[in-house]
């Protein structure tokens, strides 16, 4: 007890020396430069492989799904110019049926606020996980349209741009969805998903779809993807802004 009040007097008279603001500057200064040490970087392939780990097992599985259910359609295709535009705009918004939620999960689950004061900010984890899931997504999409190139002679660029067309639609709903409105739960955002597959669907049994010319597809194609760039690009901004608030 004794020595309690000891420490609690001394504290009491003790007077904190005045800091120089030219220290202050060199602390500042040391720790800048400690942060700048490769040491304390995490290298580029290291936060790939890191974020590789995180990727929800129902996503690669439904990269799986969508591939093999589009292939085995594909063999029982009889008029491939016209069945093969109706295939692959029908089922390639598979590929993306979980890339919104799992690209921005970090909020989806009030994981956002954590991921900001880690040493890698949310918004460069965001953009490594973008990466990620849109190269498997392109990926995915190439095979498609390789065996259907292999299997019927339709170009690659061709079965890819009707293939990118409803997957930039969907994506870019999704995110216009997330960010507008506001909306932080997956079970909605995975809704939207579904009932936008249904539509595409049944928009691709209309008489007009068969009838979209070339020119048209390359417009829809550029639409679509500027569409989901700007999506992209505000939600890289919104993230990048609630870091700082």
């Amino acid at each position: 007890m004794k020595n309690k009040k000891d420490i609690k007097g001394k504290l009491n008279h003790y007077t904190v020396p005045r800091i120089e603001e030219k220290d202050i500057l060199k602390t500042i200064s040391i720790g800048y430069k400690a942060m700048d040490n490769k040491a304390y970087k995490t290298s580029l392939a290291q936060l790939i492989q890191e974020q590789i780990r995180y990727i929800s097992f129902y996503l690669w599985a439904m990269q799986l799904i969508a591939i093999t259910v589009t292939v085995i359609f594909a063999f029982n295709i009889t008029r491939p110019y016209s069945e093969v535009q109706q295939l692959v705009f029908s089922l390639s918004p598979l590929i993306g049926f979980l890339g919104v939620p799992e690209l921005i999960k970090h909020n989806l689950y009030g994981m956002g606020e954590l991921e900001y004061t880690c040493k890698n900010s949310g918004v460069k984890l965001l953009v490594i996980r973008l990466f990620i899931i849109g190269s498997l997504n392109l990926v995915s999409l190439t095979i498609i349209s390789s065996f259907i190139y292999f299997q019927h002679s339709i170009p690659l660029t061709q079965t890819l741009i009707y293939g990118l067309v409803p997957f930039n639609m969907i994506n870019a709903l999704n995110l216009f969805v997330y960010e507008f409105f506001r909306v932080r739960s997956s079970n909605v955002i995975l809704s939207i998903s579904f009932v936008s597959i249904i539509v595409l669907n049944k928009i691709a049994e209309l008489p007009f779809f068969f009838t979209i010319s070339q020119t048209m597809w390359m417009i829809m194609f550029l639409g679509t993807t500027m569409f989901l760039g700007f999506e992209v690009y505000y939600l890289l901004k919104a993230l990048k802004k609630e870091a700082y608030v």
